[in-house]
């Protein structure tokens, strides 16, 4: 996660700074109503797009709070019949 701060809403989403020298892109379907220049706001980094250089966030709090998966027992255990990986 990432502390972000809005640097301009464009039409089709928000251009935001983060880490004092990243610039990042939020997809206006990923945009919170509260959203104006200046304001700031936690973020996940969601992909990057190495051609282009760009860095795309999500400041939606279902991707922000994401966690990884915490029960390993049944990691490489077959389960009626189903690896699981």
């Amino acid at each position: 996660m990432v502390q972000t701060t809005v640097v301009k809403v464009v039409e089709n989403g928000v251009i935001c700074k983060f880490m004092k020298s990243f610039i990042g892109y939020i997809f206006h379907d990923h945009t919170l109503s509260t959203m104006k220049k200046g304001s700031k706001f936690l973020s996940r980094i969601i992909a990057l797009d190495f051609s282009e250089k760009k860095i795309f966030l999500s400041p939606h709090e279902p991707i922000v709070n994401l966690k990884s998966f915490q029960n390993k027992d049944y990691l490489g255990r077959i389960i009626q019949g189903t690896l699981t990986i």
